[in-house]
Parts: C-alpha cells; sequence; structure tokens
C-alpha cells in the first residue's frame, strides 16, 4: 500500500536521522516504528482484558475487603 505523511516539525529530519544511523530507509524506519507501536498497544490491550477478567472474578471479595 502507498501512502504519504505530512511530517510536523522537525520530524522529516529526525527520521532522516534516524534511519541514516541505522542504515536503513526512511520507510523501513517508519514501518518499524510502527510496528513496534501497534505490538505495544496490542500487548496493554490484552493486559487490560486480562486484568478485567481477573479483577472481575474476585469483584465480591474485593468489596467485602474495602
Amino acid at each position: 500500500m502507498a501512502i504519504n505523511l505530512r511530517f510536523t516539525g522537525d520530524n522529516e529530519t529526525r527520521i532522516a536521522k534516524q534511519a541514516e544511523q541505522e542504515g536503513l530507509s526512511i520507510n523501513s524506519v517508519i514501518n518499524k516504528a510502527i510496528a513496534e507501536y501497534i505490538t505495544k498497544y496490542q500487548r496493554k490491550s490484552e493486559v487490560d482484558a486480562i486484568l478485567d477478567d481477573e479483577f472481575g472474578r474476585w469483584d465480591e471479595l474485593l468489596d467485602r475487603l474495602k
């Protein structure tokens, strides 16, 4: 999929500098950053769901302990 990005502020310079430092293309650095972002928030969602299930299971007991 092709997409156009408009960078804010000095992000264009920063992403180009990062790509150069890593010896990667700007496209590769952007794809890497997006993948890391998605992975981080997928894990957070999964952990939140597990915590909701666990706290839900113990709701009555936790209310008694208050």
